[in-house]
């Protein structure tokens, strides 16, 4: 942010979504936006006056019929718009299959519709399934080299493998 660098988002996985980042995310003007998955636990948000946790919201949803199916992405899923600690944020629900796991997503940005909001933290998605890929498969992180340059090569050659493999795949 010092050195001038802009980004829209702030793409987080479920073990830093919390109060204390939404927040904080809020009370910089900094002009980005929060968006993160979250766990279906005991967080409690406020829709319509009462307090409910992501389940119950995923409950209220189904029988006020507001739960979709969305062809394009092949996934069941529903939104909400509520407040988090004296914060308005939009919630969406999706799950892949009828009875699967539903999974949460949250955003500062209240504008943003599902679509939108599944496209871009696919983003994040992605450098996990790289990640993942690079070191069980490729061996990222395996290097036993003490010289920098070496390090950076070993991860620029595993980035390109990757990249050619995934091209052909």
């Amino acid at each position: 942010i010092r050195e001038g660098i802009r980004f829209d988002y702030l793409l987080a996985d479920s073990w830093f979504t919390c109060t204390d980042i939404v927040r904080l995310i809020k009370s910089r003007h900094i002009r980005c936006h929060y968006l993160g998955m979250i766990k279906m636990s005991r967080t409690k948000y406020r829709f319509e006056g009462k307090m409910m946790s992501a389940k119950e919201l995923v409950k209220l949803l189904k029988t006020r019929k507001a739960i979709r199916y969305s062809r394009r992405l092949h996934c069941y899923y529903g939104e909400a718009e509520v407040e988090l600690s004296g914060i308005i944020v939009k919630l969406f629900f999706c799950r892949r299959t009828k009875n699967g796991d539903w999974n949460g997503l949250l955003t500062t940005n209240t504008k943003l519709d599902f679509f939108e909001a599944y496209h871009i933290y696919s983003m994040r998605w992605s450098i996990e399934v790289f990640f993942k890929e690079g070191k069980n498969l490729l061996g990222l992180g395996k290097s036993q080299s003490r010289d920098f340059a070496a390090q950076i090569a070993s991860i620029s050659i595993t980035v390109l493998q990757y990249n050619i493999l995934s091209t052909i795949k």
